[in-house]
C-alpha cells in the first residue's frame, strides 16, 4: 500500500496485482473508497490497494500490471522530465519512456544477472494512419569493464491500410525478432519485450497480424526450441516447411485479438524506474563509503595501538593485564 513518507513522496508496500483484476480496465470513481484525507485517497481491488493523490489520475487501466507486481516500489510526484514520467493515455497507464530492468537468473531468482535499460518510442502519424512502437534496449555496464555494450530493438507498428500490425518491425513486412544480449538469452527479456508490443497491439484487436517468418538459418540445436517456444508463448502458431523439424516456416493468419499477454517474465525480471534504479545505486555508494569510513577508523586504531606497543611495550602489558583482571 502507499503510505506518505514526505511531502510530495508516496510508497508502495509489497503489493500483488489480483489476476481477476489485471488487464481489465477499472474506474476508480466506481471503486469503494476506504479512506480519504491529505489530499491521499485509498483504492481497494481485492489485493490491490493504493493510496494516490486524488489530483493525479480520474481513473486507471492496469494494462502493464505486472510491472509492479510483488516489489517495493517507490513513487514520486509526476516528473517533470517527459522521458522519466508514467503517462495516463486512453484510461491506460503507460510506463516511462526510459527504464531498467533488473534480470536475475531464471535458475536461480535471486541471483543478480545484469541491468538492462531500455527506452521506448512511440510515433503516430494520424495522417498517414500509421503508428509503432519501438523498445530500445541495452545493457548497463560499469564504467571501467572489458565487455561489449550490446543493444538492440524490438519493434511494432500498425497501418490503417489494410488494418495489420507488425510485430516485428516498423513496416507492413514479414520478419522475426533477435535477441541481441548473447549473455542474457534465455533469462525472458526477449518476452518482456514483445509482451509490451503485443499489450500496444492491443489498441487494434482486430487488426491481422501479418505473418513472422522463421528462418532456417536461427534453428540451430541450441536455439530453435527455445525460439518455437518464444512465440507460441503469445498464441502464434505456424506452418512449418517440415513439421517433423520445425525449423523453418511460416505463421498462421491471426487477429490481434488472438495473441496472448505473457507474465513469466516477472519470475526473474523487475520493473524499475529509472529514479529507483539510480537511488538504489547512489544508496549503494553511501553505504559502501561508510562501510569504508568504519574499517579505515578501525585500522587507524589498530595503527595507534601497535605504535604504543612498540614505544613503551611494558606500560602496554600492564595495562592489557588491567583491561583483562
Amino acid at each position: 500500500m502507499l503510505a506518505r513518507r514526505a511531502k510530495g513522496v508516496f510508497v508502495l508496500r509489497q503489493h500483488r496485482v489480483d489476476d481477476r483484476v489485471e488487464g481489465r480496465p477499472f474506474d476508480a470513481r466506481n471503486v469503494p473508497v476506504g479512506s480519504e484525507g491529505d489530499g491521499l485517497r485509498e483504492i481497494d481491488l481485492g489485493d490491490i490497494r493504493l493510496h494516490r493523490p486524488i489530483f493525479t489520475y480520474a481513473t486507471a487501466s492496469i494494462i502493464d500490471a505486472n510491472l509492479y507486481r510483488d516489489k517495493n516500489f517507490i513513487l514520486m510526484q509526476p516528473s517533470h522530465l517527459p522521458s522519466l514520467k508514467t503517462d495516463y493515455r486512453s484510461g491506460a497507464l503507460v510506463p516511462p519512456r526510459i527504464f531498467v530492468l533488473r534480470v536475475n537468473d531464471r535458475e536461480q531468482p535471486t541471483s543478480l544477472l545484469a541491468h538492462v535499460i531500455v527506452e521506448a518510442v512511440e510515433v503516430r502519424d494520424d495522417d498517414r494512419g500509421r503508428s509503432s512502437l519501438t523498445l530500445h534496449h541495452e545493457l548497463i555496464l560499469p564504467k571501467y569493464s572489458n565487455a561489449v555494450r550490446h543493444g538492440e530493438a524490438f519493434t511494432a507498428s500498425y497501418s490503417s491500410a489494410g488494418n495489420v500490425v507488425c510485430l516485428t518491425s516498423a513496416v507492413a513486412e514479414r520478419g522475426a525478432v533477435f535477441m541481441d544480449l548473447p549473455d542474457l538469452k534465455g533469462q525472458r527479456i526477449g518476452t518482456y519485450l514483445m509482451d509490451r508490443l503485443v499489450g500496444w497491439a492491443g489498441q487494434w484487436p482486430d487488426a491481422e497480424v501479418l505473418p513472422i517468418k522463421l528462418q532456417t538459418s536461427d534453428a540451430s540445436s541450441a536455439n530453435k526450441e527455445r525460439r518455437n517456444r518464444f512465440y507460441e508463448q503469445f498464441g502464434i502458431a505456424f506452418d512449418y516447411d517440415d513439421p517433423s523439424t520445425r525449423q523453418s516456416g511460416v505463421s498462421k493468419p491471426m487477429k490481434v485479438s488472438a495473441l496472448n499477454r505473457q507474465d513469466a517474465w516477472t519470475k526473474n525480471i523487475d520493473f524499475l524506474e529509472l529514479h529507483e534504479y539510480l537511488g538504489d545505486v547512489l544508496h549503494r555508494g553511501q553505504e559502501c563509503a561508510s562501510d569504508l569510513l568504519a574499517r579505515e577508523r578501525v585500522v587507524r586504531e589498530l595503527v595507534e595501538e601497535h605504535t604504543a606497543r612498540e614505544r613503551r611495550p611494558l606500560r602496554w602489558a600492564v595495562g592489557q593485564a588491567f583491561r583483562n583482571f
